[in-house]
This record gives structure tokens, C-alpha cells and sequence, in this order.
């Protein structure tokens, strides 16, 4: 590896981890009630920018007294959908992304 590939590699990944903590920055400023989640799904939207969008508005809308959010959230975690809520976001993202790759 040539000494420009390996800052380009560097800025890269550096560009990457910022855009993993842009949500959880965001969930730690309002001091967010759910940052631990917030932060342990952030990794994950690597693989899906739905995913990352997702995180952004939960980590902006910190309101608990939202009747309509809340009894969406009451009824996902009533139902454990948070996981497949999670797991379809990924999966969605990665299916775009090789969709877009294989029809370029």
C-alpha cells in the first residue's frame, strides 16, 4: 500500500465512525433517555442509511409526552418488534444497496 492509500483508507474510516456518532452526539446533547440503545444500534447503520435517518429522528424527538410516538413505542415494545424493526431496516439497506450495485 502506497503512503496515499493509506491516508485515504484513514480519512475513510474516520468519515465512517463520524457518521456512526452523528445519532448518538445528537441522543447525548438533549440527554436522551434512550442513548444506550441509540449508541448500541448506531454501528449498525453502516448497513442502511433508512437505519441511520431512523436514528436521527429518535435521537432529535426526546418528548415522551407525544401521545401518538408513545403509544407507537408502547405497542413495539409490548410486542418485542424491536429487534425486526431493526433487523428489516438492515436488511432493507443492504437490499438497495445491491440492487443499485448489480443494475449500475
Amino acid at each position: 500500500m502506497t503512503e496515499f492509500q493509506i491516508i485515504v483508507l484513514v480519512i475513510a474510516v474516520g468519515v465512517l465512525l463520524l457518521f456512526c456518532a452523528i445519532p448518538v452526539a445528537i441522543a447525548w446533547g438533549r440527554k436522551h433517555p434512550d442513548l444506550r440503545t441509540i449508541a448500541k444500534l448506531s454501528p449498525l447503520a453502516l448497513l442502511s442509511f433508512a437505519l441511520w435517518i431512523a436514528l436521527i429522528v429518535w435521537a432529535a424527538t426526546d418528548k415522551r409526552n407525544d401521545s401518538v410516538v408513545s403509544r407507537y413505542i408502547e405497542k413495539v415494545r409490548e410486542r418485542n418488534l424491536g429487534p425486526w424493526i431493526v433487523g428489516g431496516l438492515v436488511l432493507f439497506g443492504v437490499a438497495t444497496g445491491a440492487f443499485s450495485l448489480m443494475y449500475q
